[in-house]
């Protein structure tokens, strides 16, 4: 599993594919740095901009195993599809790098560790 998670791209492309199969996910951006992968997202067209960010080495211990399309489902669909809460703007650095604008993303259910504030500032 870890192979598959430090093949980061391979996962990015993974949750773009699961987020535009049969039922379309409002996808806007993903970045990965470090161990962090950011999702960015709507759940509606004219909703808020939403992001989650997932730690790579707790999906590997989470999925031991298990094949890139399963640890993209998990990401995408059940992080991602009903967010919990109104979300904090924390507006990092890398935010208008990732979406190409200022708007403000949401981050939900985040609990920043240091490594990952570093990382993303």
């Amino acid at each position: 599993m870890s192979d598959v998670i430090d093949d980061r791209d391979r996962l990015l492309h993974e949750i773009r594919k699961v987020s535009y199969s049969e039922e379309p996910f409002p996808l806007i951006a993903l970045g990965a740095e470090g161990p962090w992968v950011a999702t960015i997202y709507r759940e509606q067209a004219a909703g808020p901009r939403f992001g989650r960010f997932s730690d790579s080495d707790t999906l590997a211990r989470q999925f031991t195993g298990a094949s890139l399309v399963s640890i993209a489902d998990a990401v995408t669909v059940g992080d991602l599809r009903d967010p919990s809460g109104d979300g904090i703007p924390y507006q990092f650095t890398r935010e208008p790098e990732l979406i190409g604008t200022r708007e403000t993303v949401r981050w939900i259910d985040e609990v920043f560790s240091n490594s990952m504030m570093e990382t993303w500032g």
